[in-house]
Formats: C-alpha cells, sequence, structure tokens
C-alpha cells in the first residue's frame, strides 16, 4: 500500500508539513515509498502569484530534494475530474445492478406471497367443502333414524292392531263356541223330549229340521269371522 501525500503548490507551510510526515514515515519504515503529490490551481491569477511569490514559491532545491518519490502534478484538476467522472459511472452500475437484484427479490417475494394467498385460499374452500360434506351427512342420518323410528312405531301400530284383532277373535269364537253349547245342550234336551214321541211323528221331524238349521247357522257365521279378520 502506498501513500501519498499532498501539498499546494501556493502554500510553502504545507510542503513543509507534509516534507515532516515524510520524514517521520520514512525514519520509521525506511524502505516505504511515499510519493509526494504536488496540487497546482490553473485558476489562480497571475498577479495573485506574483504577490505570494516571495514567501511562498518553493525553490528549485527543495523540490529536488524529493528525488524519485516526488510526484508533480500540473494538471490535477482534470485527473480529478476524470477519476469522479469514473466513480461517479462505477456508483452508477452499482447502483443499476442493486436496482435489478432488488426488483428481482421483490418479484421472488410477489410470486411467494401470492402463492401462499393461493394456498389459504385452496385451504379455505377445501375446509368449507369438508364442512359442507359433514352437515350433508349428519342431514341423512337424520333422516335416516326419523324414516326408522317411524317404521318403528308403524310396525308396533300394526301389531298392536292385529294383536287386537287375534284377541277380538278369540273372543268371539268363545262366544260362539259357548252359544253353541248352550244350544247343544238345548237341542239334546229337546230332542230327548222328542224322543219318547214316535220316529213318524211330524213334531220330531220338525225339531230335527231346526236343529240341523241352527247348526248350519253358527258354522256359516264363524267362517264369515274368519274371512272378515284374515
Amino acid at each position: 500500500m502506498i501513500d501519498l501525500l499532498i501539498y499546494a503548490i501556493d502554500d510553502r507551510q504545507s510542503f513543509e508539513m507534509v516534507s515532516k510526515i515524510r520524514d517521520k514515515i520514512i525514519s520509521t519504515s525506511p524502505t516505504t515509498r511515499i510519493p509526494i503529490v504536488l496540487v497546482g490551481n490553473k485558476i489562480d491569477r497571475k498577479d495573485e502569484r506574483n504577490d505570494r511569490s516571495s514567501t511562498t514559491d518553493l525553490t528549485h532545491d527543495e523540490i529536488l530534494n524529493t528525488g524519485s518519490n516526488c510526484l508533480v502534478e500540473s494538471n490535477l484538476t482534470n485527473d480529478n475530474t476524470l477519476i469522479n467522472s469514473d466513480y461517479a459511472e462505477q456508483l452508477k452500475e452499482e447502483v443499476e445492478k442493486l436496482r435489478q437484484e432488488l426488483n428481482v427479490q421483490q418479484e421472488i417475494h410477489k410470486k411467494k406471497l401470492e402463492q401462499l394467498i393461493l394456498d389459504e385460499q385452496n385451504a379455505k374452500d377445501e375446509n368449507l367443502r369438508l364442512q359442507r360434506k359433514l352437515q350433508i351427512e349428519v342431514d341423512r342420518r337424520e333422516q335416516l333414524y326419523k324414516q326408522l323410528s317411524e317404521s318403528e312405531s308403524s310396525l308396533e301400530i300394526d301389531e298392536e292392531r292385529a294383536l287386537n284383532q287375534k284377541i277380538k277373535f278369540y273372543s268371539n269364537n268363545q262366544q260362539q263356541t259357548t252359544s253353541l253349547s248352550s244350544l247343544s245342550s238345548s237341542s239334546s234336551s229337546q230332542y230327548n223330549l222328542v224322543r219318547s214321541r214316535t220316529a213318524s211323528s211330524p213334531a220330531f221331524i220338525i225339531n230335527r229340521n231346526l236343529e240341523h238349521l241352527q247348526r248350519r247357522r253358527l258354522t256359516s257365521n264363524c267362517l264369515e269371522s274368519n274371512r272378515s279378520i284374515e
């Protein structure tokens, strides 16, 4: 690394200060090269330079004492302008590069954000779909339970009706059986009373015909009752 010591050509004090600094550095590190840059201002007016020449101009020997480490620059202003222009151009390129990288990062971030929003929306839609499906299944099961309950109630009613009909049928049969028994008893007693009569007696024939008709009537009533129950 090479350090530069700069002094103004129209300022003797700056040259002396720079020379002292250079001497201290060389005494510390003799192998170090330290160029001394001579800065001149081209817009200095001639009369002002002449007025300061007696006190500020450097002697020829003082300039030669700098040896190979001295660098005299007479047009540093133009060089500085070129350097500044290059540096500004470099800064512009760097800014443009950073702007492009920023745009790329913003585009990537935008795509990621859009993907996250899309995933969130898809998750919401899927959740709503599952909720609707669950509600449909719940409604279907409730409907099935309702139909099953109604079917069970209908079966219970039918069973109860059939049981009542059977009970009624048995009750009617019991009554008819009782009536038939009583009728048979009365017929038997009448038959016994008439039995003493002769076989050719008209009263005997009438009683037998009457008994036969009563039995046929009871039998037909029982058949009609069974058919109505079925």
